[in-house]
């Protein structure tokens, strides 16, 4: 009995502890997060610190360009960087390796989905009422909250009483014509009549 209580002291004593690797407990952006405006900076962070000399995070669009991060900092658990501004709208990735401190090499990924405000407005934007309003139309100038007025009759103008002003003259040179045609035969019905008369 002491010889086998003394062999379990020996494994007991002689047995190393079982090192638990680095696992990544936080993100910004988080895992699975739908943002639209991006960070500053990326961040993960570990529940154990990393080795400050090998770390690396690979940032993947939504159009499949892998950009390589090269200003990373790593601070105990932390490991962060700058976040790319010339992100497409879509799925990223941030796809990271680091070393644990026990030397265990611990990879694994964190995605977001990153939606613009134009994205955004384009897909929940109402549609007008009415339909569409051809461009350059009254309407489609036209402020936000004004009242659209209709356009004034058009007026005659010089040239319409140009026109009707010839239109009367033709009348009265007409009128006037005819007056004259009868005035000269009633008068060279006169003259002939008197022509008998002197005859007879």
């Amino acid at each position: 009995m002491p010889a086998a209580l003394l062999a379990l002291l020996v494994v007991l004593l002689c047995a190393t502890p079982a090192s638990a690797h680095a696992a990544l407990r936080s993100s910004n952006p988080a895992d699975g997060a739908v943002v639209t405006t991006l960070p500053r900076d990326f961040e993960l962070v570990f529940n154990e610190q990393v080795d400050p000399s090998f770390a690396q995070v690979v940032i993947e669009d939504s159009a499949g360009t892998n950009r390589a991060q090269q200003d990373l900092s790593v601070r105990g658990p932390s490991v962060s960087g700058t976040m790319p501004r010339d992100l497409p709208a879509g799925r990223t990735t941030l796809r990271y390796r680091v070393v644990s401190a026990d030397g265990h090499p611990v990879a694994g990924d964190v995605s977001f989905e990153l939606r613009t405000p134009a994205a955004s407005d384009a897909v929940g934007a109402p549609p007008s009422p009415g339909g569409s309003i051809p461009a350059g139309s009254p309407a489609a100038t036209a402020e936000p909250g004004a009242v659209a007025t209709p356009a004034p009759a058009a007026t005659p103008g010089p040239t319409a009483d140009a026109a009707a002003g010839s239109s009367i003259g033709n009348v009265t040179m007409l009128a006037l014509g005819g007056i004259g045609a009868i005035i000269f035969g009633v008068i060279v019905a006169l003259l002939l009549r008197s022509d008998r008369r002197s005859r007879r």
